[in-house]
């Protein structure tokens, strides 16, 4: 799901702006949804979609998280190329456990993996 989410956004330019919901009604800090609509917003939204954003239940625990994002982050980082359009294992689980990633068992489909 992830890896089709941030593909999405890579062919059309688009960015969620309303998800962070549902990515901050998960439990974990270190969930890898959680994670990309930080990053998302940290690195992608307006100053409009922050300002629109709606207030609910999770509003606290997003912008926490969003303010710990941007921390330290200068503003040509965000305006340069976002780390979901670098890597999607940047969100995936098998960075904690140290294994492969699923894409690098399909190199003809995720070239960009052979490596990772």
């Amino acid at each position: 799901m992830l890896d089709a989410m941030i593909e999405k956004a890579r062919a059309t330019a688009t960015h969620p702006t309303k998800a962070y919901q549902t990515a901050s009604s998960q439990n974990s800090t270190n969930n890898g949804l959680r994670r990309l609509f930080v990053d998302i917003a940290a690195f992608k939204w307006s100053q409009v979609s922050l300002a629109t954003a709606k207030a609910d239940k999770y509003w606290n625990v997003f912008f926490l998280d969003l303010a710990l994002r941007l921390h330290g982050l200068k503003e040509e980082d965000r305006k340069g190329i976002p780390p979901f359009f670098v890597s999607t294992c940047e969100y995936h689980e098998h960075l904690a456990a140290k294994t492969p990633c699923y894409r690098s068992l399909f190199p003809w489909r995720y070239p960009e993996t052979s490596n990772e």
